[in-house]
């Protein structure tokens, strides 16, 4: 299960956008969204995959939390008042966002929507990087506490046209990582149709890439295993692809 933390930098990611006219999508609700253990959500969980010189248009709903942690070790939160965003990195050339919230401002437990929308030029995986304005809710008033800059744990990945195209022949399927949180051994595990190449790449969370892999996989089950005992605790990004499809997903290494 996410964090809060990492929750409520991902539930930001629908606010970012210089544009701050409002966008023609609808929000969700808590039926279609909803919020179990009241920290926060984000719905669709994964975005679909763009493809370059093809147009893209995305909804989404959010909803942040009322409470932010400051810090994890020690369950220090603060109430929030409402959070705005004041920039945003790493979105794919050609990708622009709009919303639906006023000023770029949004206020716990409301739902909200986001659209992205535009051409992307270039092919890669884009783990998306914000930075927020925080007010805390003090004595009746907003206070503003501090700027937060992090990355979310939404990444949009785009492909060449051809594996857009074709994305629904499902030629590799992807089963999961496991075990998520790891600690020492990740095992990410595949389905293609017929032997083929398949690659596989970790990102760190601003975008690096860390380790790659590609071998020839057999019909039916396969696995990339890793031993991920060095690299350090925190968030991680994956994507496996073959010819035809694209596959990301995210992990996160535990203490």
């Amino acid at each position: 299960m996410k964090t809060i933390y990492i929750i409520f930098l991902s539930l930001l990611l629908g606010v970012l956008n210089i544009d701050v006219s409002s966008a023609q999508c609808t929000p969700g609700d808590s039926i279609s969204c909803p919020d179990p253990e009241n920290n926060g959500q984000i719905c669709p969980e994964n975005l679909p995959p763009a493809a370059v010189n093809v147009l893209y248009s995305q909804d989404f709903t959010i909803l942040i939390p009322l409470d932010y942690v400051l810090d994890s070790a020690s369950g220090t939160s603060i109430t929030l008042h409402h959070v705005k965003i004041v920039d945003v990195g790493n979105l794919p050339d050609g990708i622009t966002w709009a919303t639906n919230a006023e000023d770029s401002i949004y206020y716990p437990e409301t739902y909200y929507c986001v659209n992205l929308e535009g051409t992307p030029s270039d092919t890669g995986a884009y783990p998306l990087k914000i930075a927020i304005d925080v007010y805390a809710l003090v004595f009746g008033q907003p206070v503003f506490v501090g700027t937060v800059t992090d990355s979310t744990s939404l990444t949009m990945n785009v492909v060449g046209e051809i594996g857009i195209n074709e994305f629904e022949s499902r030629s590799l399927t992807i089963a999961g990582a496991t075990p998520n949180p790891f600690y020492t051994q990740l095992d990410v595990v595949y389905y293609v149709r017929k032997p083929e190449n398949v690659s596989f790449e970790l990102f760190d969370i601003l975008g690096n890439k860390i380790y790659s892999e590609e071998k020839l996989s057999k019909t039916g089950e396969n696995h990339f295993v890793l031993d991920g005992f060095s690299f350090k605790q925190g968030l991680y990004f994956y994507s496996i692809h073959n010819s035809d499809s694209f596959y990301t997903g995210k992990v996160i290494k535990s203490e």
